[in-house]
């Protein structure tokens, strides 16, 4: 759809699937021509599970969104995730007798020698600078266009399990649709949640979904680190579904949204909620405070994984700007207050920030990942990583070339 000026993005997640088609405006905003979500199946965790049944899932949010483009999308960026998506950082250095003008050659050659080596049955999915060193001079953005006999670079490199990224590429690409890009969901939200000065100082960001979280830290305006925990609401929804005996999961998630909060403590002991019946029981009440304490105590755990991350990253504070949460289940009441809590430090739930033409519908946490991976598109319009097995294309850098041009960029 490039010659349109139309992006499609797609996020595969546990509880849905999200389609965007939007083009770019003059004033460098977003129009959002389509939007199609499906409930997702066949979907666990973030890993494709039953592909006929992703796949009509994928379908049925594609053509909501063609619906109000009026034309078909030929190719799409896919967001993923997973708990076998696992990231490295590396380094590699290259000499240049005599001392010349640094050219986009050599960036290339640089960035193709630090290639880590990928394991059999892996996929790499980024590959990203993180900085450069010109002559030992550190901290360099771009270093093109500079002299230097001693180019070196440090990056970030990401890699998957073949056989769940496949089944995600097969899953939309049934649907007529080629993946041009694969993108994993905490790299995505970050493009749509952090300003550019929380990724300069440093930042955690957890995406916290359905079936996973997806945890990231940037150091330097650049991804650190990144890494998914394989739990989220689904898992809070069914501690709540266990408390109250055996309930359905749409019950329990009814009661989740309507009533839930992961400080029950600061809830009025009076309140209470009336639980509907099922499998044969009666209608009930029961307090709203001992309803959310199963909720709270799964929260803390949820929190507690992602500094356990921090700290596996190699950091034992947060960095200076402090947590940010996005995705569904940051949005539970009280989910910012614990985990201030549990980091004293600065927490903030994040949503799509900055972007002029954004509908409000998207502005929510829910839908960061979504966004995200429009925009990591956009950005990325000019990169294609080929499958496994595949000659390698144009700019076969997972976008080293395009996050070297926006590098800088400001929201």
């Amino acid at each position: 759809m490039a010659r349109e000026g139309l992006y499609t993005g797609i996020d595969l997640g546990t509880s849905k699937v999200v389609t965007l088609i939007a083009s770019v405006r003059p004033d460098g905003g977003l129009l959002v021509h389509g939007m199609g979500e499906a409930a997702s199946d066949g979907i666990q965790k973030g890993r494709v599970v039953d592909v006929a049944a992703a796949q009509a899932s994928v379908a049925r949010s594609l053509v909501e969104a063609q619906r109000d483009v009026g034309r078909m999308a030929n190719w799409t960026y896919l967001g993923v995730s997973g708990s076998h998506i696992v990231c490295s950082n590396g380094n590699s250095v290259l000499h240049r007798p005599g001392q010349t003008l640094v050219t986009r050659e050599d960036i290339v050659r640089l960035m193709a020698e630090s290639q880590p080596d990928i394991p059999q049955g892996k996929e790499l999915l980024h590959h990203i600078p993180m900085d450069f060193a010109v002559d030992g001079f550190t901290g360099v953005r771009s270093p093109e266009g500079l002299e230097a006999e001693t180019l070196e670079v440090h990056t970030h490199s990401v890699t998957g399990d073949i056989g769940p990224l496949e089944n995600a590429r097969n899953a939309v690409e049934a649907c007529k649709l080629e993946v041009r890009n694969l993108v994993i969901q905490s790299i995505a939200a970050g493009e749509a949640v952090l300003s550019t000065d929380e990724q300069e100082v440093g930042v955690v960001l957890a995406d916290i979904g359905e079936g996973t979280t997806d945890v990231i830290i940037y150091r330097g305006g650049n991804p650190w680190y990144s890494s998914v925990i394989p739990v989220g609401g689904f898992q809070v929804t069914r501690d709540l579904a266990v408390a109250l005996g055996g309930a359905p999961h749409p019950v329990a998630e009814k009661l989740k949204i309507e009533y839930g909060h992961v400080m029950p403590g600061t809830l009025n002991p009076s309140d209470e909620v009336t639980i509907p019946p099922f499998f044969g029981k009666a209608p009930g009440t029961v307090p709203r405070k001992n309803l959310c304490e199963p909720m709270h105590d799964r929260a803390v755990e949820m929190l507690e994984l992602v500094r356990d991350k921090i700290r596996l990253a190699g950091l034992r504070d947060l960095p200076p700007g402090g947590l940010v949460l996005t995705g569904g289940t940051a949005e539970l009441p009280g989910m910012e207050d614990l985990a201030r809590r549990v980091f004293h430090s600065p927490v903030r739930i994040g949503a799509p920030r900055g972007f002029p033409g954004l509908p409000g519908t998207l502005r929510q946490p829910a839908y960061s990942a979504s966004v995200g991976v429009l925009l990591w598109g956009i950005k990325h319009q000019g990169d294609r990583r080929p499958r496994p097995g595949a000659k390698a294309g144009r700019e076969n850098g997972g976008g080293f070339m395009s996050r070297l041009l926006h590098l800088g960029r400001s929201r």
